[in-house]
């Protein structure tokens, strides 16, 4: 809603601006030369203003809707599969992660996990901690701790 109000308010006509300048100006009632009184003559008119302001809101839902559409058609490229799962102290739980594609990854690097059980859309970063690459398959190792909601039921579920 609050996005549709953003973009219709300033199209609207809501804000005026006058637009006859030459023959009345501004404030000419206040000003008592004799050389200022011709242009107070003339009532001032005045059109909706011309705001372009919307076009803020409409490329930033552009740039939105265009990481969504990439997202979605990237998501399936790499799947992980669990491999093996151990708790660790500190409330972490360690995922080792392996896939049939040979794939460049270096400690250090980050990895955005999704868990289809707890959600199709959720995507959580996690910095990958070590790696093993060979020619027909790549794991990997994540340490997460169990902060919040998403960390608390992966552990779950994979427990």
């Amino acid at each position: 809603r609050i996005i549709t109000l953003l973009i219709l308010h300033p199209l609207s006509g809501v804000l005026k601006e006058q637009s006859n300048y030459p023959v009345h100006i501004p404030n000419c009632a206040n000003v008592s030369t004799s050389l200022q009184e011709e242009a107070c003559y003339t009532k001032p008119t005045f059109t909706h203003m011309e705001c372009q302001g919307w076009l803020w809101v409409v490329a930033a839902l552009v740039v939105f809707t265009t990481d969504f559409i990439v997202r979605l058609c990237r998501r399936n490229n790499s799947v992980f599969l669990v491999s093996r799962v151990a708790d660790l102290p500190g409330a972490v739980t360690q995922f080792t992660l392996t896939t049939k594609q040979s794939l460049v990854l270096k400690p250090g690097q980050y990895v955005l996990l999704q868990c289809p059980k707890l959600s199709s859309l959720e995507w959580h970063p996690f910095t990958v901690t070590s790696v093993t690459s060979s020619s027909s398959h790549t794991s990997i190792t994540v340490l997460i701790r169990r902060r919040g909601d998403w960390t608390r039921a992966v552990s779950r579920v994979f427990s």
